[in-house]
C-alpha cells in the first residue's frame, strides 16, 4: 500500500504586491495570478498537474478550460470574480485559498458645458458638470484634473488649480483661444479614468485703437430736467446702449448715441454708455449734475455806461435742446413782455 502525501504549500497571490484582492475597471484586465510550486503527493519532480477555477459568487465555482499552468493570466472582466487553482499529485489534491478581484463600473456622465467667445483680457465663465449631469461609476468618489490644449493633440495640466474637489476649473483671463477637458479618476490607484468631452473657449477682440466716450460731465439748470446726451457713435459692426448708473432718467432711444433724457433727479444723475461687439465691450460714464434755474427777481435796465444788470436774463435755460416760453406780467395782470424759440421762433432776453 503506497501512502502519498496531501499536497501543500498551494498558495497563490496577484502580482500586485502579493495582496489577495485587487481592484481595476469594468473591461479591464487584472494582474496575472501566480502560484508557489506545491509539495507533497508522490513528492516525484514534475508530477503535479494544476486546474483554475473562477466564480462570481466565491460559492459556485467553474472550471477554466486549458488553465493547466503554475500561473494564470484572467482575461479582461466585467464583473467581480474569484479565482483559485487545484493541486493534484498522484492521489492527493489541494484546493488553494481564492483570490478577489474587484470590478468596478466604468465612469459615465463626464460631461462639461459650455463653449464660450470671451473678450482678450477678460476672464471666462467657470467650466464645470454640465446641468442635468450627475457623474455615476467607478468607487464613488472621483478626483479631477483639467487640461488645456491650443490644437487638441498635445495636452498638458491647466494652470492655476486644476483639481478642485467639486469638479470645477476657473480659467484664466484670456489670451488666446484655447480648448480645455477634464480628467475623472476614481477607485484604488486610479483604476478606473473618464476623459471630458472638449470645450473651446474662443479668443475675441476689438479693432486696434478702439475707444469710446460718453461725453463731458455736464451741470444744467434746468425746469423740465431734460438734457441730451451725446457719445461717440458705435464702431463699425458695434452697437451701443444707455443704461441708468445713478438718479433718474427716462431715454427717448436708448440705443441711439445722440439720445434725450426725460425726467432726470435734482442733484447728481449717471449713465452708462456701452458699446459692444462680439464678445468684447466697451463703457463709459457721463455725470449729469440738475440744479434749478436762476430766476432773477429784478433788473435795472437804465443803460448805464457799463451795461451792467441792463438785461432780464434766466440762467441755466439750454435753449439748443430745449423749448420754452416766457411771459412777463405786472401786478394788474397786463403782459409786459413775452417771449419763445417754440415752433422755430427766435428767443430774446429782455
Amino acid at each position: 500500500v503506497k501512502v502519498h502525501k496531501p499536497v501543500s504549500n498551494n498558495t497563490i497571490s496577484l502580482l500586485s504586491g502579493g495582496l489577495a484582492d485587487t481592484t481595476i475597471c469594468n473591461g479591464a484586465t487584472p494582474h496575472r495570478i501566480t502560484g508557489l510550486p506545491a509539495n507533497g503527493g508522490t513528492n516525484i519532480s514534475g508530477d503535479y498537474s494544476f486546474q483554475w477555477s473562477s466564480s462570481p459568487d466565491n460559492i459556485t465555482w467553474t472550471d477554466i478550460s486549458a488553465s493547466n499552468g503554475i500561473e494564470f493570466q484572467p482575461l479582461s472582466l466585467t464583473g467581480t470574480t474569484w479565482y483559485r487553482r487545484r493541486a493534484v499529485s498522484g492521489e492527493c489534491s489541494s484546493e488553494s485559498g481564492p483570490v478577489k478581484i474587484t470590478v468596478l463600473p466604468v465612469i459615465t456622465n463626464n460631461s462639461i458645458a459650455g463653449d464660450q467667445t470671451v473678450c482678450k483680457s477678460d476672464t471666462p465663465e467657470l467650466l464645470a458638470q454640465a446641468q442635468g449631469q450627475v457623474i455615476a461609476g467607478g468607487a464613488g468618489t472621483y478626483s479631477y484634473l483639467w487640461e488645456q490644449s491650443t490644437d487638441g493633440i498635445v495636452w498638458n495640466p491647466a494652470p492655476g488649480t486644476n483639481n478642485q474637489p467639486n469638479g470645477s476649473y476657473q480659467p484664466p483671463v484670456m489670451t488666446r483661444t484655447m480648448k480645455y477637458r477634464r480628467i475623472v479618476n476614481s477607485g484604488a490607484n486610479d483604476c478606473c479614468t473618464s476623459t471630458s468631452n472638449v470645450l473651446e473657449l474662443v479668443l475675441d477682440s476689438l479693432p486696434a485703437g478702439s475707444a469710446i466716450n460718453a461725453g463731458s460731465d455736464t451741470i444744467i439748470y434746468s425746469f423740465d430736467h431734460i438734457v441730451q446726451l451725446v457719445a461717440d457713435p458705435p464702431i463699425t459692426g458695434g452697437t451701443g446702449k444707455w443704461t441708468l448708473v445713478s438718479g433718474t432718467g427716462s431715454f427717448e432711444n436708448e440705443t441711439d448715441n445722440d439720445t434725450k433724457v426725460t425726467g432726470l433727479s435734482m442733484g447728481l444723475n449717471t449713465y452708462l454708455w456701452t458699446v459692444t461687439m462680439g464678445a468684447c465691450k466697451m463703457e463709459d460714464e457721463v455725470k449729469v449734475s440738475v440744479y434749478d434755474l436762476v430766476i432773477p427777481e429784478g433788473f435795472s435796465p437804465n443803460d448805464d455806461p457799463g451795461g451792467y444788470n441792463n438785461t432780464f436774463r434766466i440762467n441755466g435755460l439750454d435753449l439748443p435742446n430745449q423749448t420754452a416760453e416766457l411771459t412777463v406780467i405786472n401786478g394788474a395782470g397786463t403782459e409786459v413782455f413775452r417771449t419763445s424759440n417754440i415752433n422755430g421762433n427766435e428767443w430774446s432776453d429782455w
